[in-house]
């Protein structure tokens, strides 16, 4: 038993189990492109502990079917089909197999954001130490594929951004993050870009006061060379770009506005203080992500990214 080499462990409901059940599950897992020796299914009774048989095998990736899980193992509440990691093992939650079979709408959903993500080799590195891109693109792109960060795959090295358009430097990181670790891997590069200082900070706008890239420094440089000119026009550009075994692509968003008098607002980050999109009068620092996300630069991109992924690049 301590000699498990099996990489997935799936852990059922034993009063669930049946011909029809165990028939509908060795389907999943053929689409899986799992063989038998890949995976072992234990059949859990009601007093036995899932943590206890977790523990034993050790797998690599764990689906659980309608099996109570201890809180004092996984910590916190875990919602169905949203794969988690916890002790370096990849984690689903979901509806048992009779639910499953029955229900198209449950099977999708975890079809799509657990099994496709974890089997079908559907991971993307998104190359940035950024957390706040990371969070502000996990809230806007769907749960349909695997994204791992710069220090998931190793890579802890800086990243170069030696040219003067966002498309060369967005392209430069992918390449760069996808040539050491031969996976699918996408960047993204946004700049503010103010009419009346001839397009500056562009694609120096992270560090337009300094290598440091202090956003309250960039803000006040901005503030200070702009002064009292009426016209300040401005729009954010983010770019993204897409390297995979099977080539290369950009996705590009815009969201026009204007740069504010002084700073206004307290969330968001960079330059968020001092820009009022298009019609608002507030800036982006005074909405919540929801609004931002409704609107913004990166929304756009990140929705031309996601069609992509969904019609073309998964199938």
């Amino acid at each position: 038993m301590g000699g498990f080499q099996r990489q997935v462990l799936l852990l059922v409901n034993q009063a669930e189990w049946n011909d029809a059940n165990e028939e509908f599950l060795k389907k999943i897992l053929s689409s899986c492109k799992l063989n038998e020796g890949d995976y072992l299914i234990v059949l859990l009774e009601a007093h036995q502990s899932s943590f206890d048989i977790i523990r034993l095998f050790s797998p690599k990736i764990l689906l659980l079917f309608d099996v109570p899980f201890e809180s004092s193992f996984f910590k916190s509440n875990k919602s169905f089909n949203k794969p988690f990691i916890y002790n370096q093992i990849k984690i689903v939650i979901t509806h048992s197999l009779g639910e499953l079979k029955n229900d198209k709408d449950k099977k999708l959903l975890l079809w799509n954001r657990c099994i496709k993500p974890l089997f079908l080799n559907n991971e993307l590195v998104f190359c940035t130490n950024n957390q706040h891109k990371m969070e502000e693109v996990s809230q806007i792109i769907d749960n349909q594929f695997q994204f791992l960060k710069l220090k998931d795959v190793g890579f802890h090295n800086a990243i170069e951004e030696p040219f003067m358009t966002l498309e060369e430097n967005a392209m430069a990181k992918a390449k760069t993050v996808f040539d050491f670790c031969h996976k699918s891997c996408f960047a993204e590069d946004t700049g503010l870009f103010i009419e009346a200082l001839d397009g500056e900070p562009g694609v120096f706008s992270a560090r337009y006061a300094g290598e440091e890239n202090d956003s309250q420094k960039n803000i006040e440089k901005v503030l200070q060379k702009l002064g009292q000119i009426e016209n300040r026009k401005a729009y954010f550009k983010t770019v993204i770009a897409l390297i995979t075994s099977k080539g290369s692509w950009l996705f590009e968003g815009i969201c026009n506005g204007r740069i504010a008098l002084s700073p206004m607002g307290s969330t968001g980050f960079g330059y968020d203080p001092i820009f009022i999109p298009d019609g608002y009068s507030i800036s982006f620092a005074e909405m919540s992500s929801e609004e931002k996300n409704k609107i913004s630069h990166r929304k756009i991109a990140v929705e031309q990214f996601a069609t992509f992924l969904k019609t073309k690049y998964s199938n």
